[in-house]
């Protein structure tokens, strides 16, 4: 699903490191709400520091918060919920294993 995302090359990453601040727009808070069956999806925010990972990689710590509805299975009445999430990833670029290791 590519409702929303940030994409920020290594390039982009200063060796001081670079601070990511996303808030999704209300389209993609909907196509994501839709995707994964919520009743809504009023508020999706993410803050990352961003620091160079080896030559080609990146890390991010952060935070990813929301603030989701969903429908109570037995009432059906929407049920509030909030998230806050800590992040932390490393993103490498995709390697082809050496010939001799394909046929293991």
């Amino acid at each position: 699903m590519a409702a929303w995302s940030a994409p920020v090359t290594v390039a982009a990453v200063p060796e001081t490191g670079r601070r990511l601040d996303l808030m999704a727009d209300d389209a993609a808070r909907d196509a994501i709400a839709k995707a994964v069956g919520l009743a809504a999806l009023p508020r999706l925010e993410a803050r990352f520091d961003l620091t160079r990972h080896g030559a080609d990689g990146l890390r991010a710590i952060g935070r990813v918060s929301a603030t989701v509805v969903q429908n109570c299975v037995v009432t059906l009445e929407p049920i509030e919920s909030q998230i806050d999430e800590a992040v932390d990833l490393v993103f490498l670029p995709d390697v082809e294993p050496p010939a001799e290791a394909v046929g293991l």
